[in-house]
């Protein structure tokens, strides 16, 4: 179920943003976040070791969509009287 969600905001391209929390560890689970392609930057990133409140390192991470063509050009807006 989640990974359907995962799929149908990114296929419908409803997602500009994505704040990730990277677990720096192998855990068994059923679903997995997609690959985030060429068309993503990493704009922000916070690093945090395993500690003794933390089993493992763990990277919050920030990603914007680079915007395609159509999205780089806006109109200017324009007045009417």
């Amino acid at each position: 179920m989640v990974g359907q969600i995962y799929h149908d905001a990114f296929s419908k391209d409803l997602v500009d943003q994505v704040y990730l929390t990277r677990v720096h560890a192998d855990i068994p689970g059923d679903t997995s976040f997609p690959v985030l392609d060429a068309a993503w930057r990493e704009v922000w990133r916070e690093e945090h070791p395993a500690d003794e409140h933390h089993e493992h390192a763990f990277t919050f991470l920030r990603f914007e969509k680079i915007p395609g063509p159509r999205e780089r050009i806006k109109p200017d807006p324009v007045e009417l009287s």
